[in-house]
């Protein structure tokens, strides 16, 4: 299946976060990474689909319509069971303006309070090739409990207070040389799925 050049894959994001995730696992593949940052102009889109995998597609096709090339889109968020799995596709507009520190805080407030403290990451991955007409989502999910404070260094989105009580640890305190995180991480694991029906 020939659907993408071999050396480039633009994805839809401005988040070097993301984008330094899909580096990790991509470049050793031999492909390029380029996001909406490489396009030198500011792009905000408008999430405001019902669902992860249509926020996902829109970024998706809104990038591919620019490039002309086919795209990935993501879409990810916290779904807290305690508040009917909020914020979950309203996780970039209920975050606004606050850092990852400041929305976290946020959370770790609101679950005071709260017995049940389970929650799920979801990340939704759309593959968009507009010149074949192709759309293709592929979706991934880690179970986990909300810690009850910050724990770990690394401050990218949920990872200091989402944790794994299997592995007694949150996302922030898994270790790259151990490939813990990309082994569970749901966007990651997506990407894997994208990558083995690219392949096919």
């Amino acid at each position: 299946m020939n659907l993408l050049s071999p050396k480039i894959l633009w994805i839809a994001t401005n988040n070097q976060d993301k984008e330094q995730e899909f580096k990790e696992i991509l470049h050793p593949l031999g492909w390029t990474v380029k996001t909406f940052r490489d396009l030198k102009k500011e792009f905000e889109i408008v999430e405001n689909g019902n669902s992860f995998a249509e926020n996902a597609l829109i970024k998706a096709r809104t990038l591919a319509k620019i490039t002309k090339q086919p795209c990935l889109g993501e879409d990810s968020g916290l779904c807290l069971t305690a508040f009917h799995n909020w914020p979950g596709i309203y996780t970039k507009r209920a975050k606004g303006n606050l850092t990852n520190k400041q929305f976290n805080q946020l959370i770790l407030a609101a679950m005071k309070e709260k017995k049940n403290r389970k929650c799920i990451f979801v990340s939704v991955l759309a593959y968009v090739d507009l010149q074949k007409k192709i759309e293709k989502i592929f979706v991934s999910s880690a179970k986990g409990v909300v810690s009850k404070k910050f724990m770990g260094k690394n401050d990218f989105g949920f990872d200091p207070i989402f944790y794994f009580p299997q592995l007694k640890k949150t996302y922030a305190q898994l270790t790259s040389q151990e490939c813990e995180k990309n082994k569970i991480s749901p966007r990651i694991q997506c990407l894997r799925k994208f990558l083995r029906w690219y392949k096919f």
